[in-house]
């Protein structure tokens, strides 16, 4: 089986997006070695991770080297990055934020933040019918919160700042042990983007994430999420989550978050494939 090279541009290793594919590349060292360090290495052909908004013509310089190359860009939430002008058009392109202007680009799900592997995350007795742990920085989120104030059986904790960091008013193994007693967990966007970490580590705890199809800066008949897969409840309005809550509190089965699993492999399965071709 052949081998790729695999690099993380600018020694960028470690943004909370990278999750996902690092426990790939880390799962097979005999497929995938890693380079994250600043000096720009060349290979016929690699798979290159691109975070937030690098220099663009620098960028476009160090790629044009590549014959071939899959790209994958990640950190970019508010999805201002020219890509187009960055990324040579035979350069293979994947997605974490999709946007209508990344049309040409493959949208992927990236899955739950780098540090969550070393805390415990599996499933709990469901104490809460839903919780919610986190900031309120934007009118969708304000509107959010006024709903869950009212409604009964659920966990409800606004804060300043990210759980688990410097100074934060929660640890992380606390903020996680709420998602893990919790069957359903509230997922408001951000203010640029509607896919958050908050997603990815709620199905990793063993809920059910509610989350928005669109965040503030979207039309109102925009849905982020159309073409990934069904394992989530969207709504366009937090108002529904009274008649949804009240629907779901009855219902009484195990979370089924098979989906996700099935997912992370064909992800897996499909950079191999990509490796070895």
């Amino acid at each position: 089986m052949g081998m790729i090279d695999v690099i993380w541009n600018d020694a960028s290793r470690g943004n909370w997006d990278h999750g996902l594919l690092y426990s790939i590349f880390e799962s097979e060292p005999e497929i995938f070695q890693q380079h994250n360090i600043k000096t720009q290495v060349v290979f016929d052909k690699a798979i290159i991770i691109l975070t937030n908004k690098p220099d663009i013509d620098q960028t476009r310089k160090y790629l044009d080297k590549f014959k071939k190359a899959l790209v994958i860009l990640t950190g970019d939430e508010d999805s201002f990055f020219d890509w187009k002008a960055a990324i040579p058009e035979h350069h293979e392109k994947w997605t974490q934020y999709w946007r209508q202007n990344k049309e040409g680009c493959e949208k992927i799900m990236l899955g739950a933040p780098m540090r969550i592997s070393n805390f415990e995350t599996s499933p709990m007795e469901k104490k809460y019918l839903w919780s919610f742990i986190g900031q309120e920085q934007n009118p969708h989120r304000t509107k959010c919160m006024n709903v869950l104030k009212e409604l009964p059986n659920g966990y409800l904790k606004i804060v300043d700042g990210f759980c688990g960091t410097l100074g934060g008013e929660v640890e992380y193994q606390e903020y996680l042990d709420i998602m893990r007693q919790s069957k359903f967990v509230i997922c408001p966007s951000g203010s640029m983007n509607c896919d958050t970490f908050r997603v990815y580590e709620a199905i990793e705890c063993g809920a059910i994430p509610i989350t928005e199809k669109r965040c503030p800066r979207d039309p109102e008949d925009y849905n982020y999420w159309e073409g990934f897969p069904e394992g989530m409840i969207m709504v366009n309005n937090w108002d529904v989550l009274r008649e949804h809550l009240e629907l779901l509190r009855h219902v009484d089965t195990i979370v089924d978050n098979t989906w996700w699993t099935i997912y992370k492999q064909e992800l897996k399965r499909k950079l191999v494939e990509y490796a070895t071709d």
